[in-house]
């Protein structure tokens, strides 16, 4: 069971989030508020959104190049760390976040891992990075609907 909502969470991260309208990267922010204005896009995809859809690719690589020029300093955040995961998820490069700190990450590692081998394909690295992780430890921002009080 609680692999089967490990796989869910991860299959159905991109389209859950912020219940904004979608909208363009903001100039300047936080990662996590350049990540929510992704999940707003996402929702507006989901809706039947064509704008949304056609600007999608355009701010992922955005986020990316915003994520690539932050200062290390805000990956300390756990909020912005997470935020990484997300975008991650979201569709985000794998080869910008492995360009990030990761010694300022501050999030579960396992997490962090298992969410980057998941979306490069290598499965069995991701099943093994991820099979600790306990649903209930997931922050919440990371898993709406999948983390039970």
């Amino acid at each position: 069971m609680i692999r089967l909502l490990r796989r869910a969470a991860l299959l159905l991260l991109p389209f859950t989030a912020a219940s904004a309208l979608a909208q363009p990267a903001p100039q300047s922010g936080e990662p996590y508020e350049l990540v929510r204005a992704l999940q707003a896009v996402q929702d507006g995809i989901a809706n039947g959104d064509t704008a949304a859809h056609s600007s999608h690719i355009a701010l992922i690589r955005q986020i990316g190049e915003k994520f690539l020029a932050a200062d290390p300093a805000v990956w300390s955040n756990p909020q912005n760390s997470q935020a990484v995961v997300i975008y991650l998820l979201s569709g985000g490069a794998p080869q910008v976040v492995r360009k990030l700190p990761r010694d300022r990450m501050n999030v579960d590692e396992r997490l962090f891992n298992g969410a980057l081998a998941y979306v490069e394909g290598r499965q069995d690295d991701a099943r093994e990075l991820l099979k600790d992780v306990k649903p209930r430890t997931i922050p919440s921002g990371l898993v709406p609907g999948i983390r039970a009080e």
